[in-house]
């Protein structure tokens, strides 16, 4: 019989038992909404260490062709609260006084922000300060969304920074 404690978890394997034996190997990874199964059953290659062999190698060929999200990545999303078409941007009016705000969350669980007044810029010019300064403030994302350390393949590198495609600013959000 197979034991995985579970210090010795397998990155999107999982043992499959019955009757106290180890019938198959599940291989179960999502990936930007997308999800993947596949089992791998003892019966049909021969030994439990032959069908992990081969969960192991579809997952890895899997995680291969979809590699994880880095931070960056993940904070790049366009959620669906978003008023100003930029991720991390938005503007900010409290008791009559007006700014632009760029904020990137850390993995340490700290925010790091940058506010731009209209009363000083101007609505556009504070606009488009709050967007450098979010893309400069993204460069500080390094690592990777993923909960086990296995889910990034190895030389897997994250995404740079890059300006993301955004509407002009029209009317004043209201």
């Amino acid at each position: 019989m197979v034991d995985t404690a579970p210090s010795d978890k397998i990155y999107g394997l999982t043992p499959r038992y019955e009757g106290g034996r180890l019938l198959r190997w599940s291989v179960s990874i999502t990936r930007r909404g997308e999800h993947f199964d596949k089992e791998f059953r003892v019966a049909v290659y021969g030994d439990s260490e032959k069908a992990k062999a081969a969960a192991i190698a579809y997952r890895d060929e899997l995680l291969q062709h979809r590699p994880a999200m880095s931070l960056r990545d993940f904070a790049s999303i366009v959620r669906t609260n978003n008023t100003s078409g930029v991720p991390g941007v938005s503007r900010r009016e409290y008791n009559g006084f007006a700014r632009w705000c760029a904020l990137v969350s850390l993995p340490n669980g700290k925010t790091r922000r940058r506010t731009f007044a209209v009363a000083k810029y101007g609505e556009e010019q504070a606009r488009e300060r709050a967007i450098k300064a979010r893309l400069e403030l993204l460069k500080l994302l390094e690592g990777w969304f993923v909960h086990h350390p296995d889910a990034v393949q190895d030389g897997q590198a994250p995404s740079d920074v890059v300006a993301p495609a955004m509407p002009k600013c029209g009317k004043r959000p209201g």
